[in-house]
């Protein structure tokens, strides 16, 4: 898709590629048996489509070469799309495949060029989440472990390069977001819609034949966003990834202001607006007590409705309030700076990322912020990169 990152995805290169279509007597044992593991799985609810079962043989045609933990983690990366996928895989695994890892004894197909027996298998794939598969796949589309990875909570990127692909496309997210259209329109020269005024005021020089078509399109402003970032303790496994998305927007748009707070409240665009991530990092690191403190929701807002309401905001602007909502303070010690707040901007979005985890648990927030009414214009949720590419969208339109 033009003006999406492509990711180059890790090498993966069999002697034979194994296909789901092939006839069933000249598929392999350890590809039936994963073929039934695979329908065992969609039976038991997991959202298994073609392309998943198409890489889970990829993986599976050298899975005997690897050690069972291995082979387990890469199905478990692949097939698993939701946090109760991710804990019930292992017990699907092991009553399917039981202790040992079964393999095809004396089958040597799958041995890299020059390697011996009783040498140590050298690995032929490196478990990569890619994000894209093709240069048509985009964060809401292409199958496999581009699904699977794109919506899995940030809790769960636990493998370094991975998490620092997601980071990065975070903020590749936010940087791709465009100006904030209007309700004035401009001329075009060329646009999918015309302008039939302009076109009308030129027909009575051509008999009626509109010799020439007219385009409009809407005229868009400056985005201008607010962001409020929790970096309290609860929130340490999702604040990073949301940093950087902020980051993203400090970069995007001149006039976008970041804070950050706990306990208290600092400043920190002119820290994202630094290009260079390790000199950004650096500075952030200076700052006292910034990372991973108490919680107060209220006195933090408040703190900025004081300091920074009237410099920073304007009646157009979009205050992004990224926290769980974890705070022990009464609910109005939280609505009064909160709906005060939400007087003075266009609107207030709340980020959650335990949103869419209380939802699959059939359960409501208890957080103060839950409470505060026509304060808070939507809660959005924030814990994955495809919750963050709908947010993205949301602050486009």
């Amino acid at each position: 898709m033009n003006g999406q990152p492509k990711i180059k995805t890790a090498e993966i290169a069999p002697l034979h590629t194994p296909s789901p279509q092939r006839p069933v007597s000249q598929q392999r044992p350890g590809e039936r048996k994963l073929l039934g593991f695979l329908a065992s799985l969609r039976a038991a609810g997991f959202r298994i489509g073609v392309g998943e079962s198409r890489d889970a043989l990829t993986l599976a045609v050298g899975a005997h070469s690897f050690e069972r933990a291995r082979f387990q983690a890469a199905l478990r990366h692949l097939l698993c799309s939701s946090r109760e996928d991710w804990v019930r895989f292992d017990a699907h695994f092991h009553a399917f495949y039981g202790q040992e890892l079964e393999s095809e004894p004396g089958d040597d197909t799958d041995r890299n060029d020059g390697e011996e027996k009783g040498e140590a298998p050298s690995p032929k794939f490196q478990i990569v989440a890619d994000f894209y598969h093709n240069e048509d796949a985009g964060l809401e589309g292409g199958a496999g472990r581009n699904a699977a990875v794109t919506s899995t909570d940030f809790r769960f990127l636990t493998d370094a390069a991975v998490a620092e692909e997601a980071a990065r496309l975070a903020e590749q997210l936010a940087k791709n977001i465009r100006q904030r259209p209007t309700r004035r329109w401009r001329p075009r020269a060329k646009g999918k819609r015309m302008d039939m005024a302009a076109i009308a005021r030129r027909l009575p020089g051509t008999d009626g034949d509109p010799l020439r078509l007219y385009h409009r399109e809407r005229k868009r402003r400056p985005f201008h966003v607010v962001a409020l970032l929790d970096v309290s303790h609860s929130m340490s496994y999702y604040s990073p990834m949301l940093a950087h998305f902020v980051r993203g927007l400090v970069q995007n748009f001149d006039n976008c202001e970041a804070f950050c707070f706990h306990m208290d409240l600092n400043r920190i665009t002119d820290h994202m607006k630094e290009r260079n991530l390790e000199v950004m990092r650096a500075k952030m690191e200076q700052l006292e007590n910034l990372w991973f403190g108490g919680t107060n929701i209220g006195a933090s807002i408040e703190a900025f409705n004081e300091r920074f309401l009237k410099k920073v905001c304007t009646p157009n602007t979009i205050v992004l309030l990224m926290s769980d909502g974890c705070d022990t303070s009464p609910a109005e010690q939280v609505a009064r700076p909160l709906r005060h707040l939400r007087r003075d901007v266009r609107k207030v979005f709340w980020v959650n990322p335990l949103r869419e985890r209380l939802l699959q648990m059939g359960l409501t927030s208890s957080s103060p912020l839950a409470s505060t009414g026509s304060a808070i214009d939507a809660e959005v949720s924030g814990d994955s990169l495809r919750s963050l590419s709908r947010l993205a969208r949301l602050l486009s339109n």
